[in-house]
């Protein structure tokens, strides 16, 4: 399992990388390479006859969006592998212990939880509700999954020490 969190954290890295490449090469383009008010009233369904100011303005607005939407994706990107990360150390932490009740992998179990808890939460802010909807809610019940884990572990620690201890 520690091989895929590893796949998946570089992948995510790359893609962060990509993201941020190509909003910087959309922020650089020349403005003349503009989409038509025709196809950018069709995306938005606006008229050319209603908003002519809003349309003209059409490579500017096209810009800010394809940038904003590269910020957010590269940062959705960036947390997906910082939380892969502490995935890796913790499958690792399973292969190298002889268990899995040590204080350090709550730790991880609840770093991983905060890292899924600010993905949901930038999801939500972006997307909103429809967003939210799409995912089923799965970004929070993983977050309660995770913690309820961690709360497991940590559970299981205390027994330890305990028979440790008599």
């Amino acid at each position: 399992m520690s091989v895929l969190a590893k796949i998946g954290k570089a992948g995510s890295a790359v893609g962060a990388i990509s993201m941020i490449f190509v909003g910087i090469i959309v922020g650089i383009a020349p403005a003349e390479y503009n989409v038509s008010t025709d196809v950018l009233g069709a995306i938005t369904g606006f008229n050319a006859d209603v908003a002519p100011e809003l349309l003209a303005q059409n490579g500017t607005i096209l810009k800010a969006l394809a940038i904003g939407g590269c910020i957010v994706a590269s940062a959705l990107l960036v947390l997906s592998a910082f939380t892969l990360d502490s995935v890796t150390r913790l499958f690792e932490n399973f292969q190298n212990n002889t268990t899995p009740f040590t204080l350090g992998n709550v730790r991880l179990m609840r770093k991983i939880a905060k890292f899924l808890l600010i993905q949901a939460i930038v999801q939500f802010v972006i997307f909103g509700a429809f967003g939210g909807a799409l995912s089923n809610g799965i970004g929070i019940t993983a977050v309660l999954i995770v913690y309820a884990f961690a709360h497991i572990m940590e559970y299981g620690y205390q027994i330890q020490r305990e028979k440790e201890v008599a």
